[in-house]
């Protein structure tokens, strides 16, 4: 069903009814062609489906998720970045493309894609590389970045964020490597954690409190 409507026209209440069921039926048919269709229909804005077509960002057809990376990649209020980042590691080398334009389309550099990339690679040298680009960074938020890594599966990544902030003087990071000093899961973490929190704990700025 398409819109006979023309420019300016007010599409009928019962043809926009209509259009939603079938949409919604089609992004759950088993034909990865049908979903295809459906996202396209998706997108009208008159039928405020846009959220509907985010499930088929992990579609198993390549096709569909190419088709929703197209429909939703540039709707920051429909999908996050943080939820797009996936799509960076996608088997399909297209879908791959799509993703990196639609981050770079909300403002991201490229630099920024790379390390997000980096952040979310499935391999734990992926994310040890990150760190090892976050050293020689003077323009990001050190600390929100060792924050997360630091809570990586990983523990030679956890590790290597623990040493980063002892190196960088990562202040903000002093309850973190309290913590992980003290119940990180990994036996050979705890140690690491305590000499760089030992690093920090003596040049801590006046006050004595951590930002």
């Amino acid at each position: 069903m398409t819109f006979a409507a023309g420019r300016g026209d007010v599409v009928p209440a019962a043809v926009q009814a209509a259009c939603r069921r079938i949409a919604a039926q089609g992004l759950l048919h088993p034909a990865p062609e049908v979903r295809v269709r459906a996202v396209a229909l998706a997108m009208k804005p008159e039928l405020a489906l846009l959220e509907t077509v985010v499930p088929l960002l992990k579609d198993p057809a390549a096709e569909v998720r190419r088709a929703a990376l197209l429909a939703v990649g540039a709707e920051r209020a429909v999908v996050p970045d943080d939820e797009l980042l996936a799509g960076l590691h996608d088997a399909d080398a297209e879908v791959q493309r799509l993703c990196r334009t639609a981050l770079l389309g909300r403002g991201l550099t490229d630099r920024q894609v790379r390390m997000a990339r980096l952040l979310t690679d499935p391999n734990p040298s992926g994310r040890l590389e990150l760190l090892l680009l976050l050293r020689d960074d003077e323009e990001v938020d050190l600390s929100v970045w060792l924050r997360r890594l630091s809570q990586d599966p990983a523990a030679a990544v956890r590790a290597a964020a623990a040493r980063l902030a002892g190196e960088q003087q990562v202040f903000q990071m002093a309850d973190r490597l309290a913590q992980m000093a003290e119940a990180d899961p990994d036996h050979t973490v705890r140690p690491i954690a305590r000499f760089h929190l030992q690093l920090l704990q003596p040049v801590r700025p006046a006050g004595g409190t951590v930002p």
